[in-house]
């Protein structure tokens, strides 16, 4: 399982973040692969 930070789903969310397609290639390879959670504080 992967711990994503907050920011990856702002960035995922936000189509002028330049971290955006990053963002979503990376929350998609974590979900394919052995999952993701969400890092809040």
């Amino acid at each position: 399982m992967t711990l994503l930070d907050t920011n990856v789903l702002i960035y995922a969310s936000d189509k002028r973040s330049p971290f955006n397609q990053w963002a979503r290639e990376i929350i998609a390879d974590c979900v394919a692969n052995d999952g993701a959670a969400v890092h809040t504080t």
